[in-house]
């Protein structure tokens, strides 16, 4: 066995390691609440903070079509955290850091321990792992534990069943329970022990019978919670032509989608990895081809193989679905970044008296660092002082910081109505949908005694309802078992509207709900996705 494998009996710099740690938590955590509430925090914040009000719905995930983990965390986030966006960023937070003491275990595991710091050092600065780690969503989480499940399945194949198979088939349920596309980590995972062949004979029972069964009893679990065995809840069969192509497209050998889909690909790998990682990791890729360095080909496969097969299966995807790929390239380029350092201290060493050695030797080692940190440094930086102008994917652009789903302003209108609220009572209509703005307001205005959030379906005549019987049920949540809540509303109730996204004219909104004025309103960038308060007029 590989004396790198006995990585819990070799003495680790922890002084080292703390201030990585510390340096990793001050980039994640600084100004977390600058970057706009994006829809889907919005969409899993809202349903954890339904199941903190009411622990008896544990499956309400399953409306969404969600898996329940990163929810339930959240969950346990709110006891601690007051700010419902900070306590489910800061669950993000952790998993990265997870992700960062498992990508130096991974690769410790592998190569000598300067490639683990290494590899530790250059995730701690990339900008992709950097941009998901501060988002309430459950990529971060996923990351983490489909690093720990290859890092379980290789220490496995390198002959160590240490725990058996209750450790990796916990770990793949749990990655389960966070999402469908945990299943991306299950290959390299299960081919392990085809790259890492110990003397001894893999133990198959060990290494793939039990972790199997564990991974099919939570998966079982899910299933009585009420989850679909699935991507997709039973809405969703109607948009797969949107996410995978067709059999007649395969027919027809689409290759101009699937060079499409390559160049996004890749324009996303230049975007999220700074040059350096890049071209230490191609390099690496050539390096272990021409060697036959099977543990570097491991990793050339954990990225490549699912890489291709979503190139080839899909019509269209976002960049955080390539989350699986920072661990492998990083790893691959620390492994290529010692190997040139030491060839060039190996080449000091030889034009120079003993002397001047090792200062030279330091020397180079820093300035090397620097070059390979720089970029990510500054992608953080802007990052985490104004987003707007950080160097994001024009396509995460659209998503995240300039479309309507960005988030831009919903906070300021829960402000607004918080505002509001210390004078009197309030009842805010919201339309019922999913995402922001109107769920990204709840989020911001949850526990708030003064103001109740009526979600209703038809909002484009508020004022015939409201011409009706006024002490009346009205629409609880989409979310809560109980759908309706009594409300008494008379003259002196303050009544404000929260205008949707759409492109329902405002002349029309006006006219059948004329009662209604324009008192709020925030415009963001193109002015297009602009919010807007109404308050019907006493």
């Amino acid at each position: 066995m590989d004396k790198s494998v006995k990585i819990f009996r070799t003495p680790v710099p922890i002084l080292l390691f703390c201030c990585l740690s510390i340096f990793y938590l001050f980039t994640r955590f600084y100004h977390l609440a600058l970057f706009p509430i994006f829809t889907d925090e919005s969409i899993y914040l809202r349903i954890a903070q339904v199941l903190t009000d009411d622990p008896g719905e544990i499956n309400l995930f399953r409306m969404e079509g969600k898996h329940p983990l990163y929810i339930w965390l959240c969950v346990l986030a709110f006891q601690v955290v007051d700010d419902p966006l900070l306590a489910g960023r800061a669950v993000s937070v952790i998993s990265g850091l997870a992700s960062l003491v498992g990508i130096y275990h991974l690769t410790r595991l592998c190569y000598p321990p300067a490639t683990a710091w290494m590899a530790a050092l250059l995730y701690l600065i990339c900008p992709f792992p950097y941009f998901f780690e501060r988002l309430a969503m459950v990529d971060s989480l996923l990351n983490a534990l489909g690093i720990w499940l290859i890092y379980l399945s290789v220490r496995m194949a390198h002959g160590d069943y240490r725990g058996g198979g209750l450790l990796p088939g916990t770990v793949a349920g749990l990655a389960f329970y966070t999402k469908f596309t945990a299943l991306i980590y299950f290959l390299p995972a299960l081919v392990a022990p085809y790259f890492f062949k110990d003397e001894k004979k893999v133990n198959f029972k060990v290494f793939y019978v039990y972790p199997i069964l564990i991974f099919g009893f939570f998966v079982l679990i899910l299933y009585g919670l009420g989850k679909e065995i699935g991507y997709f809840h039973p809405a969703k069969p109607l948009r797969l032509p949107l996410l995978f192509l067709t059999g007649e497209q395969w027919a027809a050998f689409p290759l101009d989608i699937w060079i499409g889909n390559g160049k996004i690909v890749l324009s996303f790998l230049l975007v999220y990895f700074p040059t350096p990682i890049i071209i230490l990791s191609v390099y690496a890729i050539w390096y272990s081809i021409l060697k036959k360095d099977k543990k570097s080909l491991f990793f050339v496969f954990w990225a490549g193989f699912p890489t291709i097969l979503i190139i080839l299966i899909t019509s269209g995807f976002f960049s955080r679905y390539f989350i699986f790929l920072i661990a492998p390239i990083i790893i691959l380029a620390a492994r290529s970044a010692c190997l040139l350092l030491e060839f060039m201290q190996n080449r000091i060493k030889e034009a120079n008296n003993p002397k001047g050695i090792f200062l030279k030797q330091q020397l180079l080692s820093a300035f090397f660092v620097v070059l390979l940190t720089i970029d990510g440094m500054d992608f953080i930086k802007k990052m985490g002082t104004n987003p707007v102008k950080a160097p994001v994917h024009e396509l995460d652009r659209m998503l995240y910081l300039s479309g309507n789903n960005s988030g831009y302003g919903v906070r300021e209108a829960a402000e607004f109505l918080k505002k509001q609220a210390t004078k009197s009572n309030l009842l805010v209509f919201v339309p019922q949908k999913p995402g922001n703005p109107p769920e990204g307001m709840e989020v911001f205005l949850w526990k708030n005694p003064a103001i109740t959030i009526v979600p209703i379906l038809e909002w484009k005549n508020i004022s015939k309802r409201l011409a009706g019987d006024k002490n009346s049920l009205w629409p609880r949540s989409r979310y809560h078992k109980t759908r309706k809540q009594l409300l008494k509303i008379d003259k002196n109730t303050n009544i404000y509207f929260l205008y949707p996204y759409t492109t329902y004219p405002e002349s029309r909104f006006l006219q059948a709900n004329s009662g209604f004025e324009k008192v709020w309103t925030y415009s963001h960038l193109n002015a297009l996705d602009t919010i807007n308060i109404f308050k019907l007029r006493s």
